[in-house]
């Protein structure tokens, strides 16, 4: 029982983590790029945003997870959980140089960001439900990281699947 706590703990984390990344990140670099995905690829390799201390750390803590010691030790997820949650704390605390302008179209974005993460972890905690409990929950938390891993691709990826939706709703106006 304990051990499914540790893992929908560290799923929590993982969701929080991402929500710091995208409202003060992603989101708001792809916003300032003029939600052009080829500007904001260009942006994540320029800058270095890939290699920073919050995106390595995040790539630790989805090495650590999948680890036999992470399957072994309830603390051990809750160890993990607790890292994610002091680098989501950390992201929200910083103050951005240019704050996001929150519109309907990041409200679009971040809901089509939402929808493909809750239905990922969804389809991971269904998968590992044929086994047990246990293992639903830590197929949605490890799922949960690797979203929190890769949040600049799932950024680019809902920007691109609303790509026909903003054409239609530009051409309105």
């Amino acid at each position: 029982m304990i051990t499914i706590i540790a893992h929908i703990t560290l799923l929590v984390a993982a969701l929080f983590g991402l929500s710091a990344m995208l409202l003060r990140w992603d989101v708001r670099v792809l916003q300032h790029n003029d939600y052009s995905n080829s500007e904001f690829n260009n942006w994540l390799r320029n800058s270095g945003e890939l290699s920073s201390i919050k995106r390595l750390a995040v790539l630790a803590v989805l090495v650590g997870s999948c680890t036999t010691m992470a399957q072994a030790s309830w603390m051990v997820t809750m160890l993990l959980a607790a890292v994610l949650i002091a680098l989501g704390i950390a992201v929200l605390r910083r103050k951005p140089q240019e704050p996001l302008t929150l519109d309907k179209r990041v409200a679009r974005l971040l809901f089509t960001i939402t929808i493909i993460t809750l239905l990922a972890v969804e389809l991971a905690g269904y998968l590992g439900s044929r086994d047990s409990e246990a293992e639903a929950a830590r197929g949605a938390a490890i799922i949960g990281v690797v979203i929190l891993t890769v949040s600049p691709l799932l950024t680019m990826l809902a920007n691109w699947l609303l790509g026909p939706i903003e054409r239609r709703i530009n051409r309105q106006r």
